[in-house]
């Protein structure tokens, strides 16, 4: 974020520059409360840099970042504009429209507003990582790849870079390049548990179960409210047919996201594998109140209902995924045996 100085001229000039100067000296201050997370201050100071001076665009750009950080995109936005219009060859001010556009979902504004932020500045490393995690957010994988290539290139010690290439390799399948890429993450940011678990998620992939619990082990390590890392160590227990030490670590999951409609549902396929239906049913049942359109919630309650001659509630679970997904090749023929065998009856 750009900090204005406070400039002092000859004393002959004092009187005409003195509203200026006050103007910078609310945003220094405006900039420091920013910097100590108080959001709500910062933006009073900015408030009053603005009315003593209203052709600021250090000011506009500080107060949309203030606006930014909670959350309040819209408003961001709102000041971004102003300092483009006052500046427009600033390109901080477009970067940060960008971010405030992607934090809105709208990738397809963001991405013009990156671009132009690297036409000024080419060595722009944070709109290169930011850009690139947009093209990620539409399924541009080699978009991506290249962004964060360039801003590599340009900021080698940059952890965040190596990070979003490893997802997209990861999204590949290329899984050694993804590996490779949160090694060199995990070396320039080692309390970073999510990098963890998405090398952890590579290992698993890779077949090599051992690796993968050690790094899903270091991100709970790092952060014990880490739902997604006991979700995905219990994949691996799963996998290795540890039903026992799965419904555990989902249960873990669950205990820290109660709303984690993807532990439910692996819950409910342990309890199924241990013959015990009464509670596999109930956890895919949780999982569809924790998320409606999860259609494998459906697929597998409609398949225990099945398995328990509960013709009926079967055949609306598969129904239910149909709507879902109507091209669902294993829910079309789940519904199809279903009705055979109701109409068999």
């Amino acid at each position: 974020m750009k900090k204005v100085p406070i400039f002092f001229l000859a004393a002959l000039l004092a009187g005409v520059m003195f509203c200026t100067n006050n103007a910078d000296a609310h945003n220094k201050r405006g900039v420091a409360y920013l910097d100590a997370g108080e959001t709500g201050k910062a933006i009073a100071e900015f408030d009053q840099a603005i009315r003593l001076n209203p052709n600021h665009a250090d000011v506009y750009n500080n107060r949309g970042d203030a606006y930014f950080k909670k959350g309040d995109f819209d408003r961001a936005i709102l000041d971004f504009n102003q300092a483009i219009r006052v500046d427009p060859n600033y390109a901080e001010a477009y970067h940060n429209r960008g971010t405030a556009y992607s934090g809105k979902g709208d990738r397809e504004a963001a991405i013009p507003d990156y671009s132009r932020a690297i036409r000024l500045n080419p060595n722009y490393v944070e709109a290169y990582n930011n850009r690139g995690m947009a093209y990620s957010g539409k399924g541009d994988w080699e978009a991506a790849i290249a962004d964060f290539g360039r801003a590599i290139h340009l900021a080698p010690n940059f952890a965040g870079p190596y990070h979003g290439r490893g997802d997209e390799y990861y999204q590949k399948g290329d899984l050694n390049m993804a590996i490779e890429d949160y090694n060199h993450a995990i070396r320039l940011d080692p309390n970073n548990a999510n990098l963890y678990l998405n090398r952890g998620c590579a290992y698993s992939r890779k077949g090599n179960p051992n690796k993968a619990i050690d790094d899903f082990n270091q991100a709970i390590l790092l952060n014990s409210n880490y739902a997604d890392a006991y979700f995905n160590r219990g994949g691996v227990h799963f996998d290795n047919g540890d039903l026992n030490m799965a419904i555990e670590d989902y249960s873990q999951a669950i205990r820290r996201d109660p709303n984690h409609a993807g532990a439910y549902n692996n819950r409910g396929i342990a309890y199924s594998d241990k013959g015990d239906q009464d509670r596999a049913i109930a956890n895919f049942s949780q999982a569809i109140r924790s998320d409606s359109n999860h259609i494998y919630a459906y697929i597998n309650r409609g398949i225990e209902y099945f398995n328990k001659g509960n013709q009926d509630s079967a055949i609306a679970d598969f129904e239910a995924a149909l709507r879902i997904d109507p091209s669902d090749a294993q829910a079309k023929q789940a519904l199809e045996e279903a009705r055979q065998l109701q109409h068999g009856k």
